[in-house]
């Protein structure tokens, strides 16, 4: 099992907000583990996951017998080269995807023994997305993409806009609420999509690669932004490739041929990972 580390939360500060109106999703997690989820227990857990596809005749292991848990308040960094089996864990985390074998647990909730419809709603109210090529929608305005997941969930019109509007005030976008995705920097978007993700004030927020569609300027921001979250005591799980991103994590999980290589921090990565680990500058 991956080590893991204790982080006392705190009161989420950046763009937090009262959960959704209607939450039907993830009965099965007890009182006491959503309890424990936010005095520093356990938020996430990967009981020996397994990833196999099947490529004709050939059977691809992009994950093999992978266990992983994660506490709240943590800030962890998965880092691993192409084929180390680092998009699949995303997709297997973030509940996009399932597993061969092996279990996964949020805030104790088994996600195997859910329905499709069960599954997406659970995951919609427990992980926060944010992607490097920010998945906006063009067509609306900044504030109401921020709003758009709260509708799944009937959040009443007036809170929605509420919410999404101290959301974006908080990241510094209160003055571009109304402007189109094509009307803001790369920088600007990517803090509507941490909005976003916050907006429904997930367990976890997954980051893919958060820097990678921006400039050094804007990565460092980014980057600021998630040293707030976490400060403020939010559970963040960054995918990269970028060893300099990863190395600003406290924990740091490298992957290589679909298993679990190194688990702890920055500082004891082996030499083909820690060459680049450093403070983006």
């Amino acid at each position: 099992m991956a080590a893991t580390r204790t982080h006392s939360s705190s009161k989420h500060e950046v763009a937090s907000g009262a959960k959704p109106g209607r939450e039907t999703a993830g009965k099965s997690s007890s009182a006491q583990a959503g309890r424990n989820a936010r005095h520093g227990g356990e938020v996430l857990r990967l009981d020996t996951v397994t990833k196999v596809y099947d490529m004709g005749p050939i059977q691809v292991r992009a994950l093999q017998n992978v266990s992983l848990s994660v506490k709240a308040g943590e800030r962890v960094s998965i880092i691993g080269p192409s084929g180390s089996g680092k998009s699949t864990l995303l997709h297997i985390l973030g509940l996009l995807d399932k597993p061969t074998s092996g279990r996964i647990f949020i805030e104790g909730a088994d996600t195997s023994q859910f329905g499709d419809a069960e599954l997406s709603s659970f995951r919609g109210l427990k992980i926060g997305f944010i992607f490097q090529a920010f998945h906006l929608v063009p067509s609306l305005n900044a504030l109401e993409n921020v709003m758009l997941p709260m509708m799944l969930y009937n959040v009443p019109l007036a809170e929605r806009k509420l919410r999404a509007e101290n959301a974006l005030a908080r990241l510094g976008l209160g003055d571009r609420a109304h402007h189109l995705p094509a009307e803001l920097s790369g920088g600007q978007r990517q803090r509507v999509a941490i909005a976003r993700a916050l907006v429904n004030n997930p367990t976890i927020l997954l980051a893919d690669e958060p820097t990678g569609n921006l400039d050094s300027t804007s990565g460092r921001e980014v980057m600021a932004i998630f040293d707030q979250l976490h400060a403020d005591g939010r559970t963040l799980i960054v995918v990269t490739h970028d060893p300099g991103v990863a190395g600003l994590s406290p924990r740091v999980v490298a992957l290589r041929d679909g298993l679990i290589e190194h688990d702890g921090g920055p500082e004891h990565l082996g030499r083909s990972y820690i060459q680049n680990v450093k403070p983006v500058k």
